[in-house]
Formats: structure tokens, sequence, C-alpha cells
């Protein structure tokens, strides 16, 4: 049974304040466009973090977070289905990779399923804008 990836492109605007988010799926980010904010679990103690394109962020999943842009910044945001990131890990001969959210993600496994879901998407996704890809596509000779 393939299981659905969710790929959404996002363009976040500057917030004076800080907005609350829960994410309730295993969520991968994939910058597209350099950026800054302040990220945390209370709206009082946030970290400053600054991204360049290309780099990931696997994201706390259940977990109420705090967000406050700073600059515009345009994202995929890759919704995964745990026995996806199992399937890839397994496909290139490793173990499961361990879920752990992270600011920098450097997993070349889950880079690999990134870029395979890149690849797959035939058409420039605005920001706004999702579609779903069947996993079992990801893996097929192009």
């Amino acid at each position: 049974m393939d299981a659905e990836l969710l790929v959404q492109r996002i363009a976040n605007k500057i917030s004076p304040e800080p907005i609350r988010q829960i994410l309730e799926k295993q969520v991968l980010a994939k910058v597209l466009t350099p950026g800054e904010f302040e990220l945390g679990l209370g709206s009082h103690s946030l970290s400053k973090y600054c991204y360049a394109p290309g780099e990931m962020i696997l994201c706390r999943r259940n977990t109420e977070e705090w967000v406050r842009w700073h600059s515009p910044i345009q994202m995929l945001l890759i919704t995964v289905p745990d026995q996806t990131f199992h399937s890839v890990a397994e496909e290139m001969g490793g173990r499961a990779p361990e879920l752990n959210e992270t600011p920098l993600l450097k997993d070349e496994r889950i880079r690999a399923l990134v870029a395979a879901a890149e690849q797959t998407l035939q058409t420039d996704l605005q920001p706004g804008e999702s579609i779903r890809i069947q996993s079992g596509a990801l893996s097929q000779p192009r």
C-alpha cells in the first residue's frame, strides 16, 4: 500500500507577533528562499534561525510552537508518513532514521526523498497550492 505525501508551497510574510502552530503530522520543510525567523515552545522563549535555499528542517509534531517571521520566506512543506521514512531508509540499505526534530536536517536518506518528490512534481507549485504524491511513484525510474 502506497503512502501519500502532501507537498505544499508556502510563502510567509513578516509577523510582528509570534504565531502559534501545531503540526499534527511529520513535516519536512525545504527552504526555497533565504529567510530568518524565531521559533520556540513559548511565545516569550524564541530562538533565532537563519536559512539559505536548499536547507531542510524536520519539524516537531504534536507540539505547540510559536514562530515569528523576520523576513519573507518561501518553503516546500512535505507531510511524510512514518512508513515512507522507513521505506526510504531500507531502499538505501540502512535502518529507519530516528524521527527527532532538528532545525537543520542533514540526513542524506531524507534528502533523497525530498529530491525525488521535487523531481516528481511536473508543475511549478505556487504559494498556497498543494499536491499529493503517491510515495510508490518516488521509487519508480523516470
